[in-house]
């Protein structure tokens, strides 16, 4: 969620907080600027007043405003934009100085939690009624895969992980041919296609470098596969990667969804206190698993029973485990009191 700003609050922000270039008129609710984050004479950041958000066709930064004036004023806000995965410490402290910026400025008044807006409302509002997200949520033509054929890349960077090309036909994987990618469609419950992540193939790239969003997909507010999701004694299996989804499913463990990153975001966490009682943590085996399980419980705590696993003496996660192992730590989950007891036992 974002602060909510009018035109003419975005203009005034573009004009004489950020001093970009160009400024055009707007069109219905769009309007292009030159972009302050790589500088440059011919508009091409794209803004969007209804959608609250910009992207820029030049250099492919997206985001918010908040995030939109850290980057255009990175040393007023203490933020190394030239750090390329964006360091959550960096990244969080200076998000938050750029929104109390914004929400002192224009009089909004919003809510952190962590570095994650909860709640904003205008002060001259009344009644306490608070801005929600656009309900309108974001619905892309199936046609839109038509692009991302399948090829022999494709069957063999999943044929090494288990799947088969029924797999691959099921959950529609494709093949991006141009930024050499495997494709992944996320949709909504109903089968409407919400977005497509693009895994890229390349195994040397850096983890947070490794996926692709197409069309400014924001995967935090949906969880993979919604669409054969099926939920199983009033319990819920969270995994971290569509792989590690899809493999659950493929093991018979339907109740499965994978938040498609590590940290756990409260829209994902709404929805799954809405859909069960039980949720059962199985997050990848290192540190930045240990991290967002950690995030989890806390965000879920009091609100379901949140169950972890113990693993197996190898691998990362779901893709490296037997089916037998999984069903096994599934079978087995358990409160973290008693992983403490028994450590201590």
């Amino acid at each position: 969620m974002s602060l909510v700003l009018s035109e003419s609050q975005i203009d005034d922000l573009l004009d004489n907080v950020i001093d970009t270039k160009n400024p055009n008129f707007w069109k219905d609710s769009e309007k292009l600027v030159c972009c302050p984050v790589h500088g440059e004479s011919n508009p091409s950041l794209g803004i969007s007043s209804e959608k609250q958000v910009c992207h820029c066709f030049s250099c492919g930064f997206a985001g918010d405003f908040a995030k939109l004036l850290m980057c255009s004023k990175p040393e007023e806000f203490g933020f190394n934009n030239s750090t390329p995965d964006l360091e959550k410490k960096t990244f969080g402290k200076a998000y938050r100085k750029a929104m109390e910026f914004i929400a002192l400025r224009y009089e909004l008044e919003y809510h952190v939690v962590g570095f994650r807006l909860r709640s904003v409302r205008r002060y001259e509002q009344t009644n306490n009624v608070f801005i929600q997200e656009d309900e309108k949520r974001t619905e892309l033509p199936r046609f839109k895969l038509a692009p991302f054929m399948s090829g022999k890349e494709t069957y063999n960077y999943f044929f090494q992980r288990g799947f088969t090309k029924n797999d691959m036909r099921k959950y529609m994987i494709g093949r991006d041919l141009d930024n050499k990618t495997i494709t992944i469609p996320v949709f909504y419950e109903d089968g409407v296609l919400a977005g497509v992540i693009g895994r890229y193939i390349d195994p040397n790239r850096k983890k947070n470098q490794r996926y692709k969003i197409y069309d400014g997909f924001n995967r935090s507010n949906l969880l993979y596969p919604l669409d054969k999701f099926k939920i199983k004694n009033n319990t819920v299996i969270l995994v971290e990667g569509q792989f590690d989804a899809i493999r659950m499913h493929k093991i018979g463990f339907t109740n499965t969804l994978a938040i498609m990153t590590n940290q756990l975001s409260h829209a994902q966490a709404d929805y799954l206190c809405s859909k069960c009682s039980t949720v059962i943590w199985v997050g990848d085996n290192d540190s930045r698993g240990v991290e967002g399980r950690e995030k989890a419980e806390k965000m879920l705590k009091n609100k379901v029973e949140f169950k972890i696993v113990d693993y197996p003496d190898y691998g990362k996660d779901v893709c490296d485990w037997s089916d037998e192992d999984v069903k096994e730590m599934i079978k087995n989950a358990h409160g973290l009191l008693v992983r403490k007891l028994k450590r201590i036992v």
